[in-house]
């Protein structure tokens, strides 16, 4: 096989896995609000981006940004539910904004991506290697 061949299959395959990572995709779970069906009408599903961790010991850590956006005009309680598996430990709900939650959860593997996007896609080409 020619150089130029390894290479871009290299390439094809190292874009398809950063593919997967980068690119939503749909879940087999979702939650949703839990509300007066009156209500519910008024409401609409805005944002939703979701950190997960796999840790060592066989669990995960779950990060999750919902934002719902209410045509009424006026404040409501929303209960909002999500279907957190067997035995979930350590549950907290905080109210913030889509800015600090991206601040705080996606803006460094953002950056991790894109770096690891662009070292795969040089090394690709036999510009840089690791």
């Amino acid at each position: 096989m020619s150089g130029l061949r390894i290479k871009v299959t290299a390439f094809i395959a190292i874009a398809a896995i950063i593919a997967s990572v980068i690119i939503p995709t749909p879940v087999s779970a979702d939650g949703g609000p839990m509300v007066d069906p009156l209500l519910f009408a008024q409401l609409q599903e805005g944002q939703q981006v979701a950190v997960i961790r796999l840790q060592d010991n066989n669990t995960a850590s779950v990060d999750l940004f919902v934002s719902i956006l209410d045509k009424t005009g006026e404040s409501h309680d929303v209960t909002y539910f999500v279907p957190l598996g067997i035995g979930p430990r350590n549950f907290q709900v905080t109210q913030e904004d889509s800015v600090s939650f991206a601040n705080s959860q996606t803006a460094n593997l953002d950056q991790l991506i894109f770096h690891n996007l662009i070292l795969a896609y040089l090394q690709a080409l036999g510009v840089f290697m690791h």
